[in-house]
């Protein structure tokens, strides 16, 4: 005997996939006040840690109004001094992309998301 319905297997996978839809849409919204109201500035590696392909970059950049933020980032590509080109939201400056930032993250959750909930709803109607 099963430990939960197939109707609730369904109602938990409908859940989740509505909750992966407008996980990907917040973050297509905020990508997309990045894209148009960023601020272009530069970062500077200014430590790593870990070994080969487990490495953590220490990213420091510094806003207009004089803020430093510092993070850290997966990529093991950096070397300690390394500049890289940092968009931010002025108005939330930990918002942050190193490049152009990218839309991928957000339309493989709305997909797999929308996915999700079509199986849902299929398992529930059959």
């Amino acid at each position: 005997m099963p430990l939960v319905s197939p109707t609730a297997d369904a109602a938990l996978l409908l859940l989740l996939g509505v909750t992966l839809v407008a996980a990907g849409q917040l973050s297509r919204r905020r990508y997309t006040r990045l894209v148009e109201y960023g601020e272009r500035t530069r970062g500077t590696v200014v430590a790593i840690q870990g070994q080969g392909d487990d490495r953590l970059a220490t990213i420091r950049f510094t806003t207009r109004t004089q803020q430093k933020i510092t993070d850290l980032v997966y990529h093991s590509a950096y070397t300690v001094g390394d500049e890289v080109p940092i968009l931010y939201d002025p108005a939330v400056p930990s918002h942050y992309a190193i490049g152009e930032g990218s839309p991928l993250g957000f339309y493989g959750l709305t997909i797999g998301g929308g996915w999700l909930v079509l199986y849902a709803l299929w398992r529930l109607v059959f």
